[in-house]
């Protein structure tokens, strides 16, 4: 973002020559403002799902925010899901959020040598 100037040089054999045209303008960009950069769910019984939790996308930039994709990564991915609502783009000012839910379908240490011998 911010101003940028550049200019239109037109060299002829008129007087004057080469006459100068000034450029100016402004870059302008999104900016995303999250509420949170993590969220933790704590200790939650195997395929029962946690209740859950929302993140908010603010976009608190000077242009739309296009929204290319929005997925679940890391080692245990399929233990979480969420529902997307911030949909393809979020205008100037606007937020959106994502709902997050965590559903473990496997126990975790160290409660796994516990099940293991118990």
């Amino acid at each position: 973002m911010g101003s940028r100037t550049g200019n239109v040089l037109l060299t002829d054999n008129a007087a004057g020559s080469p006459q100068a045209i000034t450029l100016t303008g402004t870059g302008l960009a999104p900016v995303v403002t999250l509420s949170t950069a993590s969220l933790a769910f704590g200790g939650q019984n195997v395929g029962a799902a946690s209740a859950s939790q929302t993140i908010t996308v603010r976009n608190t930039g000077t242009a739309a925010l296009p929204i290319a994709s929005i997925v679940i990564g890391g080692t245990n991915a399929a233990a979480f899901s969420f529902v997307n609502n911030c949909g393809t783009s979020i205008a100037v000012g606007a937020s959106r959020t994502l709902v997050v839910t965590f559903k473990p379908t496997t126990v975790g240490e160290p409660y796994r040598e516990l099940a293991d011998h118990g």
